[in-house]
């Protein structure tokens, strides 16, 4: 995932935050906070991506929409069901 880790560098968790918070795709929103906490590693910006679903109510979903299959390991923090393999 290098172009999200390219982002990751130049991308300030206050924007982010302020972003995020006029989308109205939490599910997108939760996708893309797992996607920096666990194959980026970007606690900085996954938090304040956190703090927003924090204030909001948000269910499981599937980490890919292309794929029917919404059985696999749920990532608890982010409820998201890993239904693809991720090439970290």
């Amino acid at each position: 995932m290098p172009i999200l880790e390219d982002l990751a560098e130049i991308i300030k968790p206050s924007k982010l935050y302020r972003t995020a918070n006029q989308y109205n795709q939490i599910t997108t929103v939760q996708r893309l906070g797992f996607l920096l906490d666990t194959a980026i590693g970007s606690g900085e910006l996954s938090a304040s991506l956190k703090k927003l679903l924090n204030e909001s109510n948000y269910k499981i979903i599937p980490l890919s929409i292309a794929r029917k299959n919404k059985e696999g390991e749920v990532n608890s923090d982010w409820k998201v069901i890993i239904n693809i393999d991720l090439q970290i």
